[in-house]
């Protein structure tokens, strides 16, 4: 013990190394530890006033000059680097790596600082401050920056006690088989936010990506709860998905939107309905399926031809059957790859109700005809009968 008391005095007159050890602490460095009353503290002070204000705080681990130089009763700590910690007082369970990194902390606690002036101007709680200056200016507590500057806009942002994180830019994820996620904002302004999802998966050696976008009105902060759960913040007031090949900027119309009133449009940004397809077809309010019929959306209009209706009419085998998928039930129409050519689609998978309407109407027009004409000779027979039997 003595021969640490003559360390100590030797520190404190200025000398260029001087130290202290007790039974379970370490001080190396001029003044460092100076003030420590216990020997029992498990406490490590390397560098030029390092620890020096410490009395009674305990399991401390400072390095650097000036390392948690005003550290009083403050325990669990670890500073490592110049300046590091310098103001802290009575802080708890602290983290700070780097030149001055939570330099101005005083009594906050259970805080992280790894970097050059990280957190510098920080005294609150539960902060994650990771990069150069990160977190500098930050005054709040339960923060999460990632940056390599002073910004109050960093990279990543996240707020503990809010379940809250922020991509200050884009997240790419790519997962072993190639799979893309990619999540951005797309204004820079940081006034306006559009929230915008980007899937990228490969088929062979095609990258196919898929973008959703939240196209919002103004606002600071503005999500869409993709996949269920309830929005946060702002909702989007327009959805859209894009689908590309090989390429990150989608082009054109998108392939799918959802605008503010629930209205789903395929091929078209602005569907009419609750279901729009770019063809002009849609779903009515009442739940029907409207076919595309104006002129508008049609070419080489031309009459139909009573011989082939009435050929098609005749090529038609009515079935009953039931669809694979749903066993339990029946249904009457038509195999589409055994009907006549002029109802039949390019793949023969599928049927269009309207060229069956369209063929029966044009037969049962003709036997309208038909019958109309067989009425009247009816008609002048009767008279006939009737004039001779006068």
């Amino acid at each position: 013990m003595i021969c640490s008391i003559v360390l100590l005095l030797s520190a404190f007159t200025g000398s260029v190394y001087g130290g202290f050890e007790g039974f379970s602490n370490t001080f190396y460095g001029n003044g460092a530890g100076l003030d420590t009353t216990g020997d029992d503290d498990y406490d490590t002070f390397i560098g030029n006033g390092a620890g020096g204000d410490n009395t009674t705080g305990y399991c401390n681990t400072f390095v650097g000059h000036w390392a948690g130089r005003l550290n009083t009763t403050g325990h669990n700590n670890t500073f490592l680097g110049e300046n590091s910690g310098w103001h802290n007082t009575t802080g708890n369970y602290n983290t700070f790596v780097g030149r001055n990194a939570g330099g101005l902390n005083l009594t906050g606690s259970e805080n992280t600082s790894l970097g050059y002036y990280a957190g510098f101007n920080n005294n609150s709680d539960g902060n994650v401050f990771l990069g150069y200056q990160a977190g500098y200016n930050e005054t709040g507590s339960d923060k999460l920056y990632i940056a390599n500057s002073n910004t109050t806009v960093p990279l990543i942002y996240g707020e503990f006690d809010n379940r809250i994180l922020t991509i200050n830019g884009n997240l790419e994820i790519v997962a072993p088989d190639n799979g893309l996620i990619y999540l951005t904002n797309v204004t820079t302004d940081n006034t306006t936010k559009v929230s915008r999802m980007v899937l990228n998966h490969y088929i062979n050696d095609d990258q196919l990506p898929v973008y959703l976008f939240g196209a919002a009105a103004t606002a600071t902060n503005n999500y869409v709860a993709f996949g269920g759960g309830s929005p946060i913040g702002n909702a989007a007031t327009q959805i859209d998905l894009y689908t590309a090949s090989n390429t990150i900027t989608p082009t054109g119309t998108p392939r799918l939107t959802i605008i503010k009133s629930g209205n789903v449009g395929i091929g078209t940004q602005t569907p009419s309905y609750p279901l729009h397809m770019a063809s002009g077809a849609y779903v009515s309010v009442g739940g029907m399926w409207m076919d595309a019929s104006s002129r508008e959306f049609k070419d080489n209009v031309k009459g139909l031809k009573v011989k082939d209706a009435i050929e098609a009419l005749q090529g038609l085998n009515p079935v009953t059957f039931n669809y694979k998928v749903s066993p339990e039930e029946n249904h009457v129409g038509f195999v589409a790859e055994e009907v006549p050519d002029l109802v039949a689609t390019k793949d023969r998978k599928g049927l269009s109700p309207m060229d069956i309407v369209a063929v029966l109407t044009k037969v049962v027009q003709e036997q309208q005809k038909i019958i109309s004409f067989l009425r009247e000779e009816v008609n002048e027979l009767k008279e006939k009968e009737n004039t001779k039997e006068r």
